[in-house]
């Protein structure tokens, strides 16, 4: 059975961003497949760990490294609005699974593109 969009765009981040791929193997072991808003939804939290810095100085570097790069796969999606379906997966799945009033909330806003914030905004406003 083909991949939807969803589940290649999935796939696309994992290759992007390495450092998630024991959170998408542990995933596929839960699951035997993806199930793409789950899957987003743990990256939140991943990402928001990255954003913690309850790590030791060495992993929380790489750990926030990480997140980063999340973020930047995610801008580039924001901004080439290539798929609103996709758009819609982290709109609903990375974006609502944040606590915005955090300390890693916020530490992940300052750190967001135009793209991303401007999504936020459309979400907080809604």
């Amino acid at each position: 059975m083909p991949l939807s969009l969803c589940e290649l765009w999935i796939q696309r981040l994992v290759e992007a961003v390495p450092a998630l791929g024991l959170l998408h193997a542990e995933h596929l072991a839960d699951y035997d497949n993806v199930l793409p808003h789950v899957f987003l939804g743990d990256v939140a939290r991943y990402v928001t760990r990255g954003f913690s810095g309850e790590e030791d100085a060495e992993r929380s570097q790489s750990s926030r490294e990480a997140a980063v790069e999340v973020l930047k796969v995610l801008e580039e999606q924001a901004a080439a609005a290539r798929n609103p379906e996709v758009m819609e997966l982290f709109s609903v799945s990375f974006l609502e699974n944040i606590d915005w009033e955090s300390p890693e909330g916020r530490a992940i806003r300052s750190t967001m593109g135009p793209e991303l914030l401007k999504e936020v905004s459309r979400r907080e406003g809604a």
